[in-house]
């Protein structure tokens, strides 16, 4: 059955360099007849990726803005896609079973429609493997669950590896093209941001969080995540900025490409998730700031079907629960202090 997607606009507060968050637009995804859509992945051709659940079991997609391609891994009852590159190569997990635990990584090639399962062609006895991202050189990072620990992986250029940071469970979300990587480890019930850069490991954590995760990083060594489990993050040049979304109770930023567009996605007031993605950075639309001084004589200067849409306790263009900035005018000039 071929399914459709319900996209609409939801908006989040504006970014000002002021501020402690970044705030931007973004737009809803949703699969049609889905309980749950998840948005994981983006290229840099705003192709996005993830997966949706329904009453049949778990789904992979890739949606171009046109049309949809539903990956679903031979014979897998859960199929679930985390990472896609500019080749619209895609690695995820999947089982027979519909038991995470019994989760197999794999790599799906849109050339010829090739699955290849990435567990069987390294490792058989590997337990619980994700595949977590792939670059453009298809080098795929993941990691596995070895022992009582999970350990993260590289498949890379005809050489796999795996590691970890002190011996402690370890996943890699993120591999660039330059080979820099992104995650986090755990140290007891606490999390820690990690960038793995040619052998080196730093650890990075949100101010004041006791949980971090980066979920990934661009060629711009811009990465973006998650802390205290629901909460999200840009990190660039050190500096961290929270995005959110007013009426989310869990926001989750997965990834972000090249152009600066991120995906993700999140849970609403009814318990559902549903994925977004696109932010476009600079609303660039606004009423003109001395259109209320107009003679207005005629209905469609400022027409009631315009007009009469919006709840006025609030700015339309920032959405949610951000009220209009107080202006102050000057000498004619405008200055908005908040």
């Amino acid at each position: 059955m071929k399914k459709s997607f319900l996209l609409r606009s939801l908006f989040i507060l504006f970014y000002t360099a002021s501020a402690s968050h970044v705030d931007a637009q973004f737009t809803t995804f949703i699969v049609d007849g889905a309980t749950n859509t998840y948005v994981t992945s983006i290229n840099d051709s705003n192709d996005i990726a993830g997966y949706y659940d329904d009453g049949t079991g778990v789904h992979g997609f890739i949606y171009d803005g046109v049309d949809t391609t539903f990956i679903n891994y031979p014979g897998a009852l859960q199929t679930y896609i985390y990472g896609i590159n500019n080749n619209r190569s895609v690695v995820g997990a999947y089982n027979t079973t519909g038991s995470l635990p019994d989760n197999e990584g794999f790599q799906w090639d849109e050339l010829g429609s090739v699955y290849t399962d990435l567990t069987t062609s390294w490792v058989p006895s590997m337990e619980y493997t994700i595949a977590r991202d792939i670059n453009d050189n298809d080098c795929v990072v993941g990691d596995y669950k070895q022992s009582t620990t999970h350990v993260c992986f590289s498949m890379c250029l005809g050489s796999n590896a795996s590691f970890h940071y002190n011996y402690n469970p370890t996943y890699i979300n993120s591999i660039n093209n330059t080979g820099k990587r992104a995650g986090f480890w755990i140290d007891g019930s606490n999390r820690h941001g990690l960038i793995y850069d040619y052998g080196n490991w730093t650890e990075i954590d949100y101010p004041g969080a006791t949980r971090t995760m980066f979920t990934a990083i661009n060629d711009s060594n811009i990465a973006v995540g998650v802390f205290n489990l629901t909460r999200s993050f840009v990190y660039r040049g050190g500096v961290f900025k929270e995005i959110k979304k007013w009426d989310a109770t869990d926001f989750q930023i997965r990834d972000i490409n090249n152009k600066g567009f991120v995906v993700g996605y999140y849970k609403d007031g009814s318990a559902v998730y549903k994925g977004f993605y696109l932010p476009i950075w600079d609303i660039g639309f606004r009423p003109n700031p001395n259109g209320w001084s107009f003679e207005n004589k005629l209905e469609n200067i400022w027409p009631q079907s315009w007009w009469k849409q919006f709840d006025y306790r609030h700015d339309p263009y920032l959405g949610g629960a951000s009220y209009f900035p107080e202006i102050l005018y000057q000498n004619g000039t405008i200055d908005t202090i908040n």
